[in-house]
């Protein structure tokens, strides 16, 4: 937080992916919202742009907070990300998000100094945290030219507007991602990968964990440093990802604890943070990591680093994902759930649409387009909006949604 104060914090523009953003946002916190039986609901505007000029670490880095609360502080009903864009002639085009939840709500005289550093509400205090992520979001949301304010009632849950400034510039470094492809295993090989997972967070390990057994890794896991070493010992994994913001015995030192074991010097050791701050990469560099992974990442840069550093081949299948343009299908018109449909497919549909697994149901849509094209239309239509829930309720014979 000094350093922001201080002025040292920079801002790396970039041309980046809203939609694919956010779409990694519901895959890191809908087994949270899952757990606490929270309905989590995902809007992005089809007029948002797709390409994007901003600091995507920082604003990922501003909802991550703020979701991060919004769900710790809601026992019951619903969590909201909302995304939109304004244009005015003579101003800089203007992002907004909004993140609402039905909590308890925030009291009025708390309103203005929950932004302060190191300050909380009463609930934030029941509950636990440093205060610091608000006034860091806030922080970060006036250095991209915006804000981030509150609107609450007592009973009545909270909304937090964010708003940021972004450019249309072609000149930005690109970091859009269009994957042509999708990994779906790994080549057979005599060597069974083994990837010890490190999280204090359970949700965080679980994710992690599905990702790399879905491809053909033998994956254990572990809550924090200490556990991480003992396991290291015994298990001798061929890669490690350590979370570097854990309490007790942190992940920097669970590092260098690894490192000092005989077999721990060439084991492929990937710090993962969601920590937006350089200082952060600077220690995990310190403890001799051998890569940075900032969460939430794409499935797709966890893959590849491991594919670099431990020699694994993949197999891969075509994706076809283009956005679907024109009206909303609608639900009676899916035909996910005619006798067409074979079995095995609706129940993939449903464990993919559970997991939020993005490209799986665009591979899967690709598959229903040979059987009914309304059908995989609508499905691309629906994931395309994240609507996964609406995809769930349909494969189930749910509830109309006409």
């Amino acid at each position: 937080m000094s350093k922001i104060e201080a002025g040292r914090v920079s801002v790396d523009l970039v041309a980046f992916d809203l939609r694919s953003m956010v779409n990694d946002l519901f895959g890191m916190f809908h087994l949270r919202t899952e757990a606490k039986k929270l309905r989590f609901d995902v809007e992005v505007d089809d007029k948002v742009p797709d390409r994007l000029v901003s600091d995507e670490r920082k604003l990922r880095q501003i909802l991550i907070n703020l979701l991060g609360n919004a769900i710790k502080f809601t026992e019951r009903g619903f969590v909201a990300l909302r995304a939109w864009t304004e244009t005015h002639e003579g101003l800089s085009p203007r992002l907004f998000f909004d993140v609402e939840d039905s909590g308890p709500g925030i009291a009025s005289t708390d309103q203005d100094r929950i932004f302060n550093p190191f300050e909380q509400a009463s609930a934030g205090a029941r509950i636990g945290g440093t205060g610091l992520g608000l006034a860091i979001s806030r922080q970060f949301a006036r250095l991209l030219g915006g804000d981030v304010t509150v609107t609450s009632e007592m009973g009545r849950g909270s909304c937090f507007h964010v708003v940021v400034t972004f450019d249309n510039s072609e000149s930005a470094p690109n970091r859009l991602e269009s994957p042509a492809s999708r990994i779906i295993g790994i080549k057979p090989t005599a060597i069974a990968y083994r990837v010890l997972v490190v999280d204090d967070q359970p949700e965080n390990c679980k994710l992690m964990s599905q990702i790399l057994e879905a491809v053909g890794y033998l994956v254990r896991e572990a809550k924090d440093g200490a556990e991480a070493v003992a396991l290291f010992s015994d298990w001798k994994p061929h890669a490690v990802l350590m979370d570097m913001l854990m309490p007790g015995v942190g992940g920097a030192e669970a590092i260098r604890q690894i490192r000092g074991l005989p077999e721990g010097r060439n084991t492929f050791i990937l710090a993962v943070s969601a920590s937006a701050f350089a200082e952060t990469r600077e220690q995990a560099r310190a403890a001799e990591a051998d890569d940075f992974l900032s969460k939430p990442f794409h499935e797709a840069d966890l893959l590849d680093r491991l594919r670099v550093r431990l020699g694994v081949e993949y197999i891969s299948a075509e994706v076809s994902a283009p956005r679907t343009p024109g009206v909303l299908l609608n639900h009676k018109a899916s035909g996910l759930t005619s006798d067409r449909m074979p079995a095995s497919l609706r129940e993939q549909l449903h464990t993919a649409a559970l997991h939020a697994d993005y490209h799986r149901l665009m591979i899967l849509a690709d598959q229903i387009a040979g059987i009914d094209p309304d059908a995989a239309r609508w499905l691309r239509q629906m994931v395309e909006r994240f609507d996964y829930q609406r995809v769930i309720d349909d494969v189930q014979g749910g509830h109309s949604h006409a």
